[in-house]
């Protein structure tokens, strides 16, 4: 890393912050559309019940998204609005859509000026990474970004009309 691409670090004493961050993905099934559909589907497609049933799979990084700013890691944010651009429904009589909401446990922050595509973990010294917009140009919404599927768990799911 060059003096460029940092742009701060959290102080250390914030090691084990946990924020809850909106994580939106993709839906092949019809769970939460009624009453009755209350169970995951157990679809290997469908990444909102792999996430519910087993958490978080870092292996699984940017299937759906060919875009990773900040590398291959688990993307959340604490703009619900953002969490939605990447919220999919794959079933064509969807009428909600889904996003989960997550414990995220970032950590030590790294807050990079510039994108960082080819990050497979966090600089030396750091849990997480955090986009921030107010000092990286390229950003609209605060983002942060996690390498550890240790680090992020599926907390809740928030339904809502498309």
């Amino acid at each position: 890393m060059n003096r460029e691409q940092v742009l701060y670090s959290s102080p250390s004493f914030f090691f084990d912050v946990e924020d809850m961050l909106f994580h939106g993905t993709t839906r092949s099934c019809l769970l939460v559309e009624d009453d009755f559909r209350t169970c995951c589907c157990g679809n290997e497609d469908c990444s909102l019940c792999e996430i519910v049933e087993s958490s978080f799979d870092i292996a699984h990084s940017g299937a759906k998204n060919s875009f990773s700013r900040f590398g291959a890691g688990v993307y959340t944010t604490s703009c619900s609005s953002k969490a939605d651009d990447y919220v999919h429904n794959e079933a064509d009589d969807a009428v909600f859509n889904v996003m989960l909401v997550c414990r995220v446990v970032s950590g030590r922050r790294f807050y990079p000026f510039v994108n960082m595509r080819e990050l497979a973990e966090p600089p030396p010294g750091f849990h997480s990474v955090q986009g921030d917009p107010d000092h990286h140009r390229g950003l609209n919404y605060p983002e942060t970004v996690v390498y550890d599927n240790d680090a992020i768990r599926p907390a809740y799911l928030i339904v809502y009309e498309n």
